[in-house]
């Protein structure tokens, strides 16, 4: 059990992640990675390379750094309205 567990219980927040992030992280045992976790993550949200997307009054665009391996994920530019 982690420390986490009781919040994530109570209010079920939203997972979201790029697309491409996704695939190691719902299937762990495609890769045969041993730093993943076993557990599979169900996500909400899938964002495409670039996309922009809103949260609350937060307009973020997460484009993909460069430089950066296949599964790794970026920050997002955020644009308040």
């Amino acid at each position: 059990m982690t420390a986490s567990t009781p919040f994530l219980d109570r209010e079920k927040p939203e997972v979201w992640t790029l697309d491409h992030v996704a695939t190691p992280l719902a299937d762990p045992n495609l890769l045969r990675a041993p730093f993943l976790d076993p557990r599979p993550v169900k996500f909400d949200k899938l964002i495409k390379d670039g996309e922009t997307v809103k949260w609350r009054e937060y307009r973020l665009r997460l484009p993909l750094p460069a430089g950066t391996d296949r599964f790794h994920d970026g920050r997002g530019d955020d644009d308040r309205r």
